[in-house]
């Protein structure tokens, strides 16, 4: 399994939020087009509103300053990530979108990698079987069942989600959501 974090600092008007899409790797590809699937379905959240939400108008915020680790499905060097974040930003009409990169070596001063720290204390010594729904082996050809495998991965995450969602962060929990399906986005 693997969290996407999401960690939205705090301001004069919005608490630092701490979140994690959690997906099943080969089920959910780690792509820019997979994380703007991640970040519409977080925007729909009631629980998250506030952070996308300007509460003095009631609409969206104009402004989105985002950090981001560099790689390739995040960097805004690259330019399938350029696009995702183009098309959100015309779309959302936003005034302005800053996307930027943290420095070289610079890790241990991103807010992310903090929360992941405390994502990798909160699941440490948990055991998910990977035969939750059964063996994905077909006994008859030997050969792997597609659909039970996509299910076992389902099953694990939401294992995982009930053992970890509300993990201390800091002054807050990381709020755990399952990832969504990007393959049609």
């Amino acid at each position: 399994l693997q969290t996407t974090s999401y960690n939205f600092s705090s301001t004069d008007t919005t608490p630092e939020v701490c979140v994690g899409v959690v997906k099943a790797t080969g089920t959910y590809p780690k792509t820019p087009a997979q994380h703007a699937c991640d970040l519409e379905m977080l925007e729909s959240k009631e629980e998250l509103k506030h952070v996308f939400t300007n509460m003095d108008t009631g609409g969206l915020k104009q402004v989105e300053c985002v950090r981001v680790d560099g790689a390739s499905d995040e960097g805004p060097g690259h330019e399938e990530v350029q696009y995702w974040w183009t098309l959100r930003h015309i779309r959302k009409r936003k005034l302005a979108t800053l996307v930027t990169t943290r420095s070289s070596g610079s890790s241990y001063l991103n807010r992310v990698e903090l929360q992941n720290g405390c994502l990798s204390r909160s699941h440490a010594n948990l055991f998910i079987p990977s035969t939750l729904g059964g063996s994905c082996i077909d006994p008859l050809t030997g050969q792997i069942d597609e659909q039970l495998l996509h299910t076992n991965r389902d099953f694990a995450i939401d294992v995982y989600i009930s053992r970890v969602n509300k993990a201390p962060c800091g002054n807050t929990e990381i709020s755990l959501h399952k990832g969504p399906d990007s393959t049609t986005y």
